[in-house]
């Protein structure tokens, strides 16, 4: 056995060299902020940074309140709805070198342990003999070989100069995909560890809250950093039971610039129109959030162009760490004007379901096509679409209101269609028969010659004759109905 206690005494030593290594260790290359996992593969350059919030728990000390449990979180996941690109600071990005430098080593030690343990049992085994323990031990030896070989690369590779550390690779932050639903991490036992890697997040937030004796909840914000495997915050805050918004809106901030990675400046962006689309110092940026993050002091200019609108701009001087707000007014842009008048007079009058007054007027066109609406009381109301550009008169004159509207004419139109083409329906078949009637009459009087069937087919012709006639009358309506009920739905 002493193979195996030689290979154990070499294992434990390989161990020793690496976590003094990590210590020892100078300056590393630049490291993603997701690396260092030993089953997780580091991430592309455009890969992306998660952040997810967890569900918060009872603190100690105190009872629990079951509303500030659920509303805490969720008030820190919509104040993070907009979040800045992540650079890992240069420190950050070292620790995560060593680490995974000393995750190598710490491989490649118990690798080349297990290999003389392989070696070891191969050369002991009285189960085996002749050529086939010798060709054993042969391919265990070269399995020792290589391992210590792969072993004394790292180690090399480790006592080699490292250039400075610098800060890593810009990458997007995103939150964890479940809070667009509406949703919460769940930790196991307050694992934040194995909640973490369940999720797939590189950073995870949990607390907890206390009711105090004050009447005041006791905060406690952790934040475990996967790429680190340690947790990186531990801020305790205070707050009212029934106003916990600053204490969500602080620790919001917190995260904020630990996702950042370095000083940024916040920009609110308020422009109106608000879907107008925004330039902050030449780069646009879209989405349904309205917040840039600028990352040097100095002048920022702001700019926005919207259809129908003159472009607008403005220039802001900010510094490193502030939060600024921007209004952002831009000019209706006039291509022409429409001059309205209607019958009756002061009709009111909505432009895009915007109320615009009173008529008559004159109404403004920005080169965008709008809907004009009019009524009046006892009118029925008209609604028009206006001309982009250009000069035009528009006169509307509003009918009486029938006291059942649009819906109710077009509902009587077709139920009038309906009657006529049914009347018609009717008289289609009379007409077939007294045509076979008088067709039948007619075929005996011309064999026969009999006085008698020539009365009877006299009276077989006015019966057609008045069958046709109602025939052809009831088409007509029909038609006439119809054309009116198209006329009406239009």
């Amino acid at each position: 056995m002493r193979h195996s206690a030689f290979s154990a005494l070499l294992s434990a030593t390989l161990l020793i060299s690496a976590s003094v290594g990590l210590f020892a260790e100078g300056s590393a290359p630049t490291a993603s902020p997701q690396a260092a996992n030993g089953a997780k593969p580091e991430p592309k350059s455009d890969s992306t940074w998660i952040l997810g919030i967890a569900r918060f728990s009872q603190g100690e000390g105190g009872g629990a309140s079951t509303i500030l449990l659920s509303t805490l979180p969720r008030l820190i996941v919509a104040d993070l709805q907009s979040l800045p690109i992540r650079r890992a600071p240069p420190e950050e990005a070292a620790e995560i070198a060593k680490m995974k430098k000393a995750r190598e080593r710490f491989m490649a030690g118990t690798e080349l342990a297990t290999k003389l343990d392989e070696r070891s049992v191969g050369f002991l085994n009285p189960m085996t003999a002749g050529a086939e323990k010798s060709f054993g031990i042969y391919s265990a030896e070269k399995a020792v070989k290589e391992s210590y070989k792969k072993l004394t690369e790292i180690l090399k590779e480790a006592n080699k100069e490292r250039p400075q550390i610098a800060a890593g690779t810009d990458l997007a932050v995103k939150l964890w995909n479940g809070h667009a639903a509406g949703k919460l991490i769940d930790t196991p036992e307050a694992d934040l560890a194995k909640a973490a890697k369940a999720a797939g997040v590189d950073f995870l937030v949990s607390g907890t809250v206390a009711i105090m004796e004050s009447g005041y909840a006791a905060v406690i914000l952790r934040g475990y950093d996967v790429a680190l495997d340690r947790e990186v915050i531990n801020m305790k805050s205070h707050c009212a039971v029934d106003d916990p918004e600053p204490v969500a809106r602080e620790m919001a901030d917190r995260l904020e610039r630990l996702c950042a990675g370095r000083d940024f400046t916040r920009i609110d962006v308020l422009p109106n129109p608000a879907d107008a689309e925004l330039f902050v110092n030449g780069r646009s940026f879209s989405g349904s959030s309205r917040v840039a993050y600028v990352y040097e002091p100095g002048l920022v200019h702001i700019s926005a162009n919207a259809p129908g609108y003159e472009s607008g701009s403005t220039e802001v001087i900010v510094g490193l760490g502030e939060r600024r707000s921007v209004e952002l007014e831009l000019e209706s842009k006039i291509t022409g004007s429409v001059a309205l008048t209607t019958d009756p007079a002061n009709a009111s009058v909505n432009l895009d379901s915007v109320p615009l007054g009173t008529s008559p007027q004159t109404i403004g066109l920005d080169g965008s096509r709008k809907v004009l609406s009019v009524s009046a009381e006892g009118r029925e109301s008209e609604t028009v679409v206006l001309p982009a550009s250009g000069e035009s008169n528009l006169n509307i004159e509003l009918k009486p209101s029938d006291g059942i509207g649009p819906a109710g004419r077009i509902s009587a139109a077709k139920d009038d269609f309906y009657w006529s083409l049914g009347w018609f329906a009717v008289s289609v078949p009379i007409t077939t028969l007294t045509l076979g009637i008088y067709n039948g009459y007619d075929e005996a009087y011309q064999r026969s010659g009999s006085p008698s069937l020539a009365y009877s087919r006299w009276n077989a012709s006015r019966a057609l004759a008045v069958a046709c006639t109602l025939s052809a009358t009831t088409a007509v309506f029909m038609v006439i109905r119809l054309v009116k009920y198209l006329k009406t739905t239009r």
